[in-house]
């Protein structure tokens, strides 16, 4: 029975991860778009938004030279935008990744991903499933093509 559990829960993530594509590429297409704004863009596979922000000295400054305020404050319109206008929240997982010169110097370049995860199972046990469900369907389709011909 768990393991029947488990297969829906994980239909389930798969049916988000495509609805999920499909509100991304939407909201993509839309020139007045919250997403165009924040100069959003997504990977080919669907899965990450990520953006690049850039901050100055005075941002820095204003911060009190704490760097991850600063950046928590300039992503809080995006991850606003992303969890509740697109109720996106439980899914996505915010990344921040500093960017470095030439030299290995720290610069004021962020990079900030927003990935999805399934909730109920990892990325790897999602896959198992759609292949499971491949299988499953194609030796139905088989059966079905054979037993017809025979």
């Amino acid at each position: 029975m768990s393991f029947l559990k488990s297969y829906i829960q994980s239909f389930k993530d798969i049916l988000n991860f495509f609805k999920f594509r499909k509100d991304i590429k939407n909201e993509f297409y839309l020139r007045d778009s919250k997403f165009n704004r924040y100069n959003l863009k997504t990977n080919w596979i669907g899965d990450v938004v990520y953006v690049q922000i850039d901050c100055s000295e005075e941002d820095l400054m204003k911060a009190n030279y704490d760097s991850e305020e600063m950046i928590f404050k300039k992503i809080q319109p995006i991850v606003e935008y992303l969890s509740q206008e697109l109720n996106w929240g439980d899914y996505l997982n915010p990344q921040i990744a500093n960017f470095v010169d030439e030299d290995n110097n720290p610069s004021l370049s962020y990079g900030v991903l927003f990935i999805f995860y399934p909730i109920y199972g990892s990325r790897i046990k999602v896959l198992f499933d759609v292949l499971f469900s491949m299988c499953v369907v194609s030796a139905g389709l088989v059966y079905s093509v054979l037993k017809c011909l025979v």
